[in-house]
């Protein structure tokens, strides 16, 4: 019995001793920017190129914002700093709240079992960008559609007879109401690459409107 055991033994061996596999190795191909030359690049886009998130533009949602993590990508490609208008707020501005009080970005709270998004707290107005204009990269504002991006009425006057006034365009425009969205990057010296994010937050509009749709007729 113990020769029997031992021949089926040795066979076995064998053939697990012959049998090897060897695992594919991927292949790293490393990133090359081709003809493109993104030195300089400039993006003009919507609230999502811009870090508009949890309903305000902050200081967080900016250093996030699509447009930052797509130039950093760029940056092993030979691309440059890339200049944001900062807000210079921790919560930005989502609404006017009870007697004139100014509410930040939204969280989520629980309020007797019940989650919802609400104001996390004090906020602040968007106020005037005080840095170099002529540096900016991102000149993406929240609410831009493409319509509102070749007027000059979107940076001014703030009064209601021009409803397409964009306080955050406004902010960092070079020449208020007398320049479009779209001339803008012209301060901008020789910029090597554009990028145009625009109408996005439209079709997302569209897109929750639709969602809805089935909700409000059940």
């Amino acid at each position: 019995m113990k020769n029997i055991l031992k021949y089926i033994f040795l066979p076995a061996v064998g053939f697990l001793a012959s049998c090897s596999y060897e695992f594919p190795v991927n292949e790293i191909i490393e990133p090359t920017s081709g003809e493109a030359n993104f030195a300089s690049t400039i993006v003009i886009g919507d609230g999502i190129a811009a870090g508009f998130m949890d309903g305000a533009l902050y200081d967080r949602g900016q250093s996030n914002s699509f447009a930052v993590q797509m130039t950093n990508q760029m940056k092993s490609l030979g691309g440059g700093n890339f200049n944001l208008p900062l807000i210079n707020s921790v919560n930005g501005f989502y609404a006017i709240g009870p007697g004139n009080s100014i509410l930040g970005r939204l969280i989520l709270k629980t309020v007797n079992g019940v989650t919802s998004p609400a104001p996390i707290g004090p906020g602040d107005l968007p106020g005037p960008f005080s840095g170099n204009k002529a540096e900016l990269n991102n000149f993406s504002i929240p609410g831009l559609t493409l319509g509102l991006a070749l007027i000059p009425q979107t940076g001014g006057p703030n009064v209601p007879q021009n409803p397409a006034f964009n306080p955050y365009y406004a902010r960092f425009a070079s020449n208020p109401a007398s320049q479009p969205p779209l001339g803008m990057q012209r301060l901008h010296l020789e910029p090597m690459a554009h990028s145009l994010l625009s109408g996005w937050e439209v079709a997302m509009f569209w897109v929750m409107r639709w969602v809805e749709l089935p909700i409000r007729r059940s």
